[in-house]
């Protein structure tokens, strides 16, 4: 499958972009024998997942790349999906691309960081979940409440364990 010039310049902005995002916090690990380790091996599986804490204690620079690299990958999967975006059951992105729509950055950190604000006790919530159910959950013809999110993932976690 062929990749448009748009989705292939988001692609290197999403890489240049998320390197510094996916280091952990103490830096590179030393180096191994025979090679480099950029990740140490316990977290070298697992995804971070970025919370309204980290968001509070972060740059702009930080926020704003989280933001392009988020948006990036959507446009990626959109762009591999084809013309028949896949329905909700399979697939997100359509749902996302709806929500975010007409959206900027600018106006997404600003309500993140009000967001914040009003609400210091709910700091440990997902930024990409208060992003859906803030700008996408309202605009999905069929909801996905909190419970059913809890639900998938438990079922996520379920089967990675048994694997």
């Amino acid at each position: 499958m062929q990749f448009s010039f748009r989705a292939l310049t988001r692609m290197a902005a999403l890489c240049a972009l998320a390197v510094p995002l996916l280091l952990p916090a103490g830096g590179l690990a030393a180096e191994p024998q025979g090679g480099v380790a950029l990740v140490p091996a316990a977290e070298a599986t697992q995804v971070p997942l970025v919370r309204l804490k980290d968001w509070r204690d972060s740059t702009d620079h930080e926020r704003y790349s989280f933001l392009v690299g988020f948006v990036t990958a959507l446009d990626m999967e959109r762009e591999w999906q084809g013309a028949k975006p896949l329905p909700l059951q399979q697939s997100l992105v359509g749902n996302w691309g709806r929500g975010l729509h007409g959206i900027t950055l600018r106006a997404i950190n600003d309500n993140i960081n009000a967001y914040i604000a009003a609400n210091p006790d709910d700091l440990n919530r997902p930024v990409v979940e208060y992003l859906w159910f803030t700008y996408v959950q309202p605009k999905v013809t069929e909801k996905v409440t909190p419970a059913k999110v809890e639900r998938a993932t438990k079922a996520y976690q379920k089967k990675k364990q048994s694997k």
